[in-house]
């Protein structure tokens, strides 16, 4: 059974669903993709000291987060065409990188700040062949937006939504 497009214009497809069993993605020129990062992301709501007992985990809130299974059965799916992939430190980079962009969020939250050091920034992976060669200069290696990230993110239920300049580069 062929699954429908969640959203479709004259450019762009949208799929909603794992695409694993999604198979019409497999057709597009080129795939940017927000995989699972494999690093058991889990939000955590309430106090954190010490001692208190109102911290909410929901620890499911990402499918397949456990590790880059996903990730990488995708992107063995999709072969060695190009592809601009997501991803984090956290974790090995997937086979095949050419080049990895760094999304720096400038007006990201502090975080914890219990924490020596606060991460501000997604590792952007490219891969495959033959389309990043174009007559337009080439982009530099850091990206930084300056959306005021909020709890809107949470919001449209994906904890790591992306902002529309980001995706328009």
């Amino acid at each position: 059974m062929m699954t429908p497009p969640y959203y479709a214009d004259g450019q762009v497809t949208l799929y909603l669903g794992d695409c694993r069993e999604v198979a019409g993605w497999l057709g597009a020129d080129v795939l940017v993709t927000d995989p699972p990062y494999g690093v058991k992301w889990e939000r955590r709501i309430g106090a954190t000291s010490k001692g208190t007992r109102n911290i909410i985990h929901d620890k499911n809130i990402v499918i397949a987060d456990q590790d880059a299974t996903a990730r990488d059965a995708a992107l063995d799916q999709w072969g060695r065409r190009p592809a601009i992939v997501f991803g984090s430190w956290r974790i090995a980079r997937p086979p095949g990188v050419r080049n990895m962009l760094i999304w720096h969020k400038a007006q990201a939250f502090t975080g914890p700040t219990n924490a020596a050091f606060f991460t501000n920034h997604d590792e952007i992976y490219v891969l495959g062949e033959g389309a990043w060669r174009k007559s337009a200069p080439p982009l530099c290696s850091v990206i930084t937006t300056y959306e005021h990230r909020t709890h809107a993110a949470m919001a449209n239920g994906h904890p790591a939504s992306k902002p529309v300049p980001l995706m328009e580069l």
